[in-house]
């Protein structure tokens, strides 16, 4: 069974700080249940949410290589350097 955590506790079982918006998880039902009661986890147990399909990926478009970039004239590249 898992439970968000909405209010902080020490885990008595593991020794783990549980934080607000963590989960938690045990199989043992009266233990889940007394944590419930005290309000320090929700009375929904959590779903977990479906894998997103990977079929809806597009590949990330690359610009063109630009192998040769002539200065466009009048920008100061045709002055000759002092």
């Amino acid at each position: 069974m898992e439970r968000e955590v909405i209010k902080q506790f020490r885990d008595k079982e593991t020794g783990r700080l549980m934080l607000p918006g963590q989960t938690f998880s045990s199989d043992d039902e009266k233990r889940v249940n007394a944590l419930v009661k005290k309000g320090f986890v929700t009375e929904d147990e959590l779903v977990p949410k479906p894998a997103k399909k990977d079929s809806a990926v597009t590949k990330k478009e690359v610009p063109a290589k630009r192998d040769s970039v002539k200065p466009a004239a009048g920008d100061g590249a045709d002055v000759p350097a002092e």
